[in-house]
């Protein structure tokens, strides 16, 4: 398979830097459907449920596959 990509503007960069970077994205939002489902399974009773702790979830996955918004 040959694939092409072309970026003609002054965020051609960006949007570059975004399509190689896909599969990072597609494995932390894996990860993190795996952490919601722990606890809706009750895995995780001893952690309290919160919006505070998907966002910590979502910031040390980011920093660990190397990927901003």
């Amino acid at each position: 398979m040959e694939l092409i990509l072309k970026f003609g503007d002054e965020d051609g960069e960006e949007q570059y830097m975004n399509a190689l970077n896909g599969w990072k994205y597609k494995a932390i939002l894996f990860e993190l459907t795996q952490l919601l489902r722990s606890y809706e399974k009750g895995w995780k009773d001893d952690a309290e449920f919160s919006t505070e702790t998907v966002r910590e979830f979502l910031s040390e996955k980011m920093d660990e596959y190397t990927v901003g918004l």
